[in-house]
């Protein structure tokens, strides 16, 4: 997808050859390779400009692979669904068949096997003095917005600090 054209050379400052020691691994997600841009021709501000749209054309084309993989991933939810309700119907209507009278064919086999899961009350394990035994902690994750809104009102919190940043945009 390009909305946008670029000057040929500046989109070249991206790895080709995987032996080359000037490029950068495109597989990392560093592919601009910042020498040979620098060596290129021309008025910098025309050069700026280009990486720019360039960075356009790839947004767009990110935008795109996003709106793809967000159909896609509803697809996949309502064909699970299908599944489940299929399987589920299945189950119901074989539920009294013997296991070795199930049907079968060349491509399709049913069968039934034993299986057994754990369910756990939470309120009622809790209750219980050695419930906790049975706990599985997660690692704490500090509530940035929380601190933010801490920090902003005057407190001082060890170890936190706002940071002002200036980021470049692109419309």
């Amino acid at each position: 997808m390009k909305l946008y054209e670029i000057r040929a050379d500046i989109e070249n400052c991206v790895k080709v050859d995987e032996s080359s020691e000037d490029f950068v691994n495109t597989e990392t997600g560093e592919v601009f390779d910042k020498e040979a841009f620098e060596k290129l021709q021309g008025d910098f501000d025309e050069k700026v400009l280009n990486l720019a749209k360039w960075i356009k054309n790839l947004d767009a084309e990110r935008q795109a692979v996003f709106n793809e993989k967000q159909k896609l991933d509803k697809r996949k939810k309502a064909l699970d669904s299908k599944i489940e309700s299929i399987r589920n119907y299945l189950d119901f209507c074989t539920a009294n068949i013997p296991k070795e009278k199930l049907p079968k064919d060349a491509t399709t086999v049913i069968t039934r096997i034993k299986s057994s899961s754990v369910e756990v009350n939470l309120a009622e394990l809790m209750k219980w003095e050695n419930g906790y035994m049975y706990l599985i902690e997660s690692d704490p994750k500090p509530d940035k917005a929380e601190i933010k809104k801490c920090i902003k009102s005057g407190a001082t919190i060890p170890g936190c600090q706002m940071v002002e940043k200036q980021n470049l945009q692109i419309k």
